[in-house]
């Protein structure tokens, strides 16, 4: 004589309401039978409305008629709401028949994250001359991005330049693919904005699309060279790797303690920057090619005068 079980299943482990398309996801289902069977070896299903998805078995038993499997696959890659089951079909032995339960399971799969980053941008750069940023955009899902488009647009969002990001990711990272762009500068001084974008399209999987903004100062072109040394006054040796500012324009010296600058003619300011090393702002004239020497005196270095500070702090008046 047959018997009649009922079974039950729900999940222990359930697929996110949303998430990322093509991941990859783990369900944990556990079916039990009210008459405390051992059910190892009976399969489950994972059904959608094209039939069964997925099929996997009952593997385990802790005595209490609790049976536990897990289902791994990968959600669809496409973008849209899926409402699939997971079925315990009906089974049945020489004396039992173990009825099917089922469980309701929907998700919405949404487009990977982007987000991206420019640097190495010139500024200033002369009026109509040519320049180029290098551009990186990462996947929050470590997706390769080697061949998308991506654009630079002018303030008004009109395209003025593109570039295709390459197969190997920039060094030092996972996967921040990148390009570099060449762009034109605009015909006036100023400082000209600048935006990137990347516009999702019908890839393997889908992604957001994103954006980043830049900027950079244009300049009458160069007329004259600006050669500055920078000198320790006290023993008149060369210093390198000091940052020289000349109005917007910057430098750094080198081992010889020497820097050049083409500049426009003009009156700069002229100003170091070094740790530990300080000299007055000078104003220099720009007629001709010039040659300047800074004298630089040792000045606290910033571990200095952080120490500094601490101590100060210490003080109970402080």
């Amino acid at each position: 004589m047959l018997h009649t079980h009922r079974t039950n299943i729900q999940a222990r482990q359930f697929i996110p309401l949303e998430v990322d398309v093509g991941t990859d996801v783990t369900l944990k289902v556990e079916v039990s039978c009210g008459s405390g069977c051992d059910l190892r070896g009976t399969p489950v299903n994972v059904i959608g409305p094209a039939g069964v998805l997925l099929t996997g078995e009952l593997t385990l038993w802790d005595g209490t008629a609790n049976e536990t499997v897990d289902l791994m696959f990968t959600v669809p890659s496409q973008i849209g709401e899926y409402a699939w089951s997971i079925v315990f079909p009906k089974c049945e032995s020489e004396d039992v028949i173990h009825e099917e339960s089922s469980l309701p399971m929907s998700f919405k799969t949404i487009p990977h994250e982007t987000s991206m980053a420019v640097w190495d941008i010139p500024s200033p750069v002369a009026i109509n001359s040519s320049l180029s940023v290098k551009v990186g955009m990462h996947c929050s899902a470590g997706c390769r991005l080697g061949g998308r488009i991506i654009e630079v647009c002018d303030e008004t969002g009109a395209k003025i330049g593109e570039g295709t990001l390459g197969d190997t990711a920039w060094g030092g990272t996972k996967a921040l693919y990148w390009a570099e762009v060449e762009l034109t500068a605009p015909p006036s001084v100023g400082v000209s904005s600048r935006s990137v974008r990347f516009v999702a399209g019908d890839g393997e999987f889908s992604h957001e699309g994103t954006s980043a903004a830049f900027s950079f100062r244009t300049d009458r072109p160069p007329e004259h060279r600006v050669t500055v040394t920078v000198l320790e006054k006290m023993t008149n040796a060369p210093v390198e790797n000091v940052e020289v500012r000349l109005g917007f324009y910057v430098a750094t010296t080198g081992k010889r303690g020497v820097l050049t600058l083409d500049v426009p003619k003009g009156t700069y300011e002229l100003c170091i920057r070094s740790d530990g090393l300080q000299a007055p702002h000078m104003t220099v004239q720009v007629i001709e090619d010039l040659t300047v020497t800074v004298e630089a005196t040792p000045a606290l270095t910033r571990a200095q005068v952080e120490e500094q500070i601490m101590k100060f702090e210490d003080y109970p008046w402080a």
